[in-house]
This record gives C-alpha cells, sequence and structure tokens, in this order.
C-alpha cells in the first residue's frame, strides 16, 4: 500500500514522489480530507516551483483555499513553464475573488497579459467576467479590445466566437449601466 510505502520513507528523498502518487489517488477516489493533508505535505518537502503550484492548484479545487494561498505564495512563477504559470495564475486570482478582489484582478490580468499564447476561452471569459462584475469597466475594455485585435489575424481565427461572447458581455454591462451609445 502506498501509505505503507509514506511510513517507511518518512525523511528519505523517496518521499516526495510516493505523497504525489498518494495525493492523486486521493483525488480521484475523491477523498478530499486525505489529499489535502497530502498536498500539505508535499508542500512541506519542497520548493520546486511546479511542484508547488500543482499543490496549490489541487488545494484550490478541493475548496481547501486557506493552505492554497499559502503555498501559492511560494512559487516562483518565472520558473514555471508558461503553459503552467498561465494556469496556475488564473487558478490563484479566482480563488481570491471573494476575499481580496483587488489581488485577484491583478493576478488574472497578470495571467492574461503575460501569457497569451496561453489563453483559453474559458479563462479570458472568467477574467471578464470578474472585471465586470468588479465595475472594473476600463479593464474589460482592455480585455474586449485586446481580444478583437488578436482575433483579426489568420492564427487565431477559432478564437473569434470567445471574442464575439466578451463583447457582447461588455456590451450587456455597458447597457445596464445606461450607457446606451457606448454600448452599441
Amino acid at each position: 500500500r502506498l501509505e505503507d510505502l509514506v511510513h517507511q520513507n518518512q525523511g528519505r528523498p523517496s518521499m516526495l514522489p510516493v505523497l504525489q502518487e498518494l495525493a492523486a489517488i486521493y483525488r480521484d477516489m475523491g477523498l478530499t480530507q486525505e489529499m489535502i493533508e497530502s498536498y500539505g505535505k508535499i508542500a512541506a518537502l519542497t520548493d520546486e516551483a511546479g511542484q508547488l503550484s500543482d499543490a496549490a492548484q489541487a488545494l484550490f479545487e478541493a475548496g481547501a483555499a486557506d493552505e492554497g494561498l499559502q503555498i501559492a505564495k511560494r512559487v516562483d512563477v518565472a520558473k514555471l513553464e508558461p503553459a503552467a504559470a498561465y494556469a496556475f495564475l488564473d487558478a490563484w486570482g479566482r480563488t481570491l475573488l471573494r476575499g481580496n478582489p483587488d489581488a485577484a484582478m491583478d493576478l488574472l490580468m497578470r495571467a492574461h497579459d503575460s501569457y497569451p499564447e496561453q489563453r483559453t476561452a474559458e479563462g479570458v471569459e472568467g477574467t471578464l467576467r470578474a472585471a465586470l462584475t468588479l465595475g472594473r469597466s476600463a479593464q474589460a475594455r482592455a480585455l474586449v479590445m485586446d481580444l478583437q485585435a488578436r482575433t483579426t489575424t489568420k492564427e487565431h481565427a477559432a478564437e473569434r466566437p470567445i471574442f464575439e461572447q466578451a463583447a457582447v458581455e461588455y456590451a450587456d454591462f455597458l447597457y445596464d449601466r445606461g450607457d446606451y451609445a457606448a454600448a452599441d
């Protein structure tokens, strides 16, 4: 059993991969508390950006925001691959939305601006919705304009529906605020 391996490898370098496998199994089995504990142990044993990022995101997904936020602060984003950095910043930003919206928007916009090739439709739409919910009209407009410019190229033409949906959401936001001329 993996749990026996954890006990046998206590304090050894081989402990980290065993804990990672155990955390993944707990996640797959829906054993949330055990998974949270395993990722906490992983974070205590490593300073590697990728492993910390994975642990923080798993904790965010499990609803253990406080634990995930403590780990997230230790991640050196510059050491992550672009796709991993985008996903991490996006997940961290979404987790902070309720408690610290200013920091959340900073992280979401950092992900958006720093990793344009890694953006996902879900990520852009989520960032736009966050900006609109927080009344950040200028950031929302910048997101829509950025998407418009990006989707005019042949290389990114497939993202046109993302832009169109974003433009509709932004226009609805303006209309709801009574800014009918800008919404048109």
